[in-house]
């Protein structure tokens, strides 16, 4: 019988294995394969999605993040699963030490479970892995990824776990290195103190104030506190001019310091403490005649004025001319009366020739 050649039929399980691996591939490999886009955030409309299968007895199970199937690929990850003779948590130990070997940069968490018959096995979880070591009298600290692995390696070798925790591999390093190191730091801070110590003492000896040694005037440079048994100030130029002789005024603001604004402005103060001395202090004697001068006079009576204009004026009102003026007067009121007066006039009663007197004018601020 005649007729078309008719192909083989094609397995539909093949057709099917190949497009569930091709779709596995792109997953693994798609550009936003770590794209979050449902989570939960305990809200009531949140919804998990939710699928079925069916167990049976030897069945082993494994939830696990990506930090594992992005690094160890799955015909690693399926030979680990069915090695036979090894516990859930001994190979949930093995998948978590592979994917640290094979360098991953992400978290690695792994869950295996076996499927069992009804009545065995237990409901009671088994924490392994850096999980367990964090159990017991131990306080909870968040552990590196050096000492994840560092302690999955221990458990790979069979070597007990030592009571200090996890050696971090920064820890491992030679004596001499961490010697080294700790110079170094220690160099550091020195430098750093020594440089902020230098900048702060050299300000300090750019300011000035005036204040009392050994009873005198005295110049300062530096400020006026001391930092322990180290003084931070020096006497630049002790004066001859003595704190007592200041008013008492001053004597206290000397001897509790005071600020300049440079050694100029220092001098300066100086300056002005010496004018309120008594030996700055040189009065002008207004002397009967209208002369003046600068002694007073033991020979005759004073009298003080607040100003020499204040002094002329009164030596006007009762010098010479006013006294020439009042005998003109008196002189002139006899002679139209026309009755005979005594040339000798008695003084009035409890009164006392004083004699000549001067008026001493002080300067102001003098004691």
């Amino acid at each position: 019988m005649g007729g078309s050649p008719r192909s083989p039929p094609t397995t539909p399980s093949c057709r099917s294995c190949s497009t569930r691996a091709g779709s596995a591939r792109r997953r693994r490999h798609h550009p936003q394969r770590s794209l979050v886009t449902r989570v939960f955030t305990g809200r009531p409309e949140d919804h998990p999605d939710l699928s079925l299968r069916e167990l049976r007895s030897g069945d082993r199970v494994l939830i696990c993040s990506d930090g594992l199937t992005d690094y160890v690929s799955t015909e690693v990850v399926t030979e680990i699963l069915a090695e036979p003779g090894r516990t859930p948590g001994q190979v949930a130990d093995a998948l978590v030490h592979t994917a640290l070997r094979a360098s991953t940069r992400d978290n690695v968490t792994v869950v295996v479970a076996d499927a069992v018959s009804p009545g065995e096995g237990t409901s009671k979880p088994q924490v392994v892995g850096a999980a367990s070591e964090r159990r017991g009298n131990r306080p909870l600290r968040h552990l590196s990824p050096a000492e994840k692995a560092a302690a999955l390696t221990r458990e790979a070798s069979g070597v007990s776990t030592v009571d200090d925790g996890p050696v971090l591999a920064e820890e491992q390093s030679r004596p001499w290195v961490r010697t080294l190191r700790l110079a170094g730091i220690t160099v550091a801070v020195l430098a750093v103190l020594v440089a902020g110590g230098w900048a702060a003492w050299t300000w300090s000896q750019q300011q000035y104030y005036v204040g009392e040694q050994d009873g005198m005037v005295t110049i300062y440079r530096g400020i006026s506190q001391d930092l322990g048994p180290v003084s931070l100030s020096t006497a630049e130029q002790q004066t001859d001019l003595p704190v007592e002789e200041l008013p008492y005024y001053y004597q206290r603001r000397v001897q509790g310091t005071l600020s300049a604004d440079g050694q100029d402005d220092a001098e300066r103060i100086v300056a002005d403490l010496r004018a309120l001395t008594a030996a700055a202090c040189v009065p002008t004697v207004l002397l009967p005649d209208g002369s003046q001068g600068t002694e007073i006079p033991d020979d005759m009576d004073t009298v003080t004025a607040d100003s020499l204009a204040d002094a002329q004026r009164s030596a006007a009102a009762s010098g010479p001319a006013r006294e020439l003026l009042r005998d003109s007067l008196e002189l002139g009121g006899s002679a139209l009366g026309g009755t005979e007066t005594s040339t000798a006039t008695a003084a009035p009663t409890g009164s006392e020739d004083t004699g000549p007197t001067a008026t001493v004018v002080w300067p102001e601020g003098c004691p």
